[in-house]
């Protein structure tokens, strides 16, 4: 069983001789609990400004230094005038000196004050805050079926996403794209959402809807 398509066919890449049956199921976020309000999570948080939220692991194909270096180009241009979140586990012991080279690059860009470092908060807290962010930051490089882009749908928040495979699988033409090595590219849209130049807000299919495909799915598996 695979999570998406993009899946499948890496499998098909490097076992182009496996007979097995193959089936694609992709999940969908239900969100069925109460979320914390705006006020009491800005209060909790000390969030005083708009912001983009960025909910990944701190691992190195998450992609975080393209928004850290999109950060440092809008902080040289004058234009940084919004906050940026991250949620997520900041230690990853295949990497573990690389959330140190993050708060490193922060502090030599004059950073600390436009990014804010939640680590590892409850799911509660963390779609609250997607909930209420002006978008979600998803830049990684490599992603299975992403539960964060998921979350976005169940939420009906936009989401500004790395330009790979999957993420058009999954998010089709109801997300805003950039270019996964170009830190302008995502500068530009980040400043566009701030400024209000980005006026048309994408839709996604019902949960319902998603829920009955992926239904639909196992049964195939299953059947």
């Amino acid at each position: 069983m695979f999570s998406s398509y993009t899946a499948l066919e890496h499998y098909k890449k490097f076992y182009p001789k496996s007979t097995m049956e193959k089936y694609v199921i992709q999940f969908c976020s239900v969100i069925d609990f109460a979320l914390p309000e705006k006020r009491a999570l800005e209060e909790k948080y000390g969030i005083d400004s708009p912001y983009f939220i960025c909910s990944n692991q701190f691992w190195k194909h998450k992609n975080h230094e393209l928004v850290f270096r999109a950060l440092a180009f809008l902080k040289k241009q004058g234009s940084l005038n919004f906050k940026m979140i991250f949620t997520g586990k900041e230690e990853d012991p295949r990497n573990p000196e690389y959330f140190g080279e993050i708060k490193k690059f922060v502090l030599e860009n004059q950073l600390s004050d436009d990014v804010s470092f939640l680590g590892f908060i409850s799911r509660e807290d963390q779609l609250g805050l997607m909930q209420n962010a002006m978008a979600v930051v998803q830049p990684s490089l490599f992603e299975g079926w992403g539960t964060v882009v998921e979350d976005a749908k169940t939420l009906g928040v936009q989401v500004l996403c790395s330009d790979i495979a999957i993420h058009h699988e999954q998010l089709e033409d109801s997300a805003y794209y950039f270019d996964s090595v170009d830190e302008k590219d995502l500068a530009e849209k980040m400043n566009d959402f701030v400024n209000h130049e980005i006026t048309e807000k994408h839709h996604y299919l019902a949960v319902n809807e998603r829920l009955k495909e992926s239904a639909k799915a196992i049964i195939h598996a299953l059947t």
